[in-house]
C-alpha cells in the first residue's frame, strides 16, 4: 500500500533526527533559508512590523499557545487515563467507608424524624392556639353583653 505525503515526510524526519551529522546539516541549511528569506523581505521581524501587523501576530502567537496548551492538556488527561489503574466498585469499599455511610444515613433519617415531630407539634399548638383565640373572643362578647344588660337594669 502507498503512503500518503505526511507518512513519507514523518519518515524522513524520522531518518534524519536518527543520524546526527545529517540532522546538524538540515538544521544548518534551514538556518541558511530563513536569513535569505529574511533579507528579501519575505519574512518580516518584529522590528520592521507596524504597530497593527505587530497586533496581529501577537494576537496569532497567543491563538497558537492557547491551542498548544488545550491539546497538551487533552493528550495528558488521555495518557493519565491509559496508566491509571481502573475504578474500583462500591462493593470493595473498605469496611470503616460503609460504617461511616450507614451512621450517616441513620444520622439523616434521625433528623429527619425530629423535624417531622417538631411540625407535628406546632400543627397542635396552633390548633390550640386557634381554640383558645375563639374561646376568648367568645367570653369577651359574653362579658359585653352581662355589661350592657346590667346598664339597662340599672338606669332603667
Amino acid at each position: 500500500m502507498a503512503l500518503t505525503s505526511g507518512e513519507r515526510s514523518a519518515l524522513w524526519h524520522k531518518r534524519q533526527r536518527e543520524d546526527i551529522a545529517k540532522h546538524e546539516e538540515y538544521k544548518q541549511k534551514e538556518r541558511d533559508r530563513y536569513r535569505k528569506k529574511k533579507e528579501k523581505g519575505v519574512i518580516k521581524t518584529v522590528e520592521n512590523t507596524t504597530e497593527r501587523e505587530h497586533r496581529k501576530q501577537r494576537k496569532n502567537w497567543r491563538r497558537n499557545q492557547r491551542n498548544k496548551r488545550t491539546k497538551d492538556q487533552s493528550l495528558l488527561k488521555a495518557v493519565q487515563n491509559t496508566l491509571s489503574p481502573p475504578n474500583s466498585p462500591d462493593d470493595a469499599l473498605p469496611e470503616v467507608q460503609q460504617a461511616n455511610n450507614g451512621r450517616k444515613t441513620m444520622g439523616r433519617k434521625k433528623v429527619r424524624k425530629d423535624r417531622a415531630k417538631c411540625y407535628r407539634e406546632l400543627f397542635k399548638l396552633r390548633v390550640d392556639l386557634d381554640k383558645e383565640r375563639r374561646n376568648k373572643n367568645k367570653f369577651k362578647r359574653r362579658y359585653n353583653r352581662l355589661l350592657k344588660t346590667a346598664d339597662r337594669d340599672s338606669k332603667g
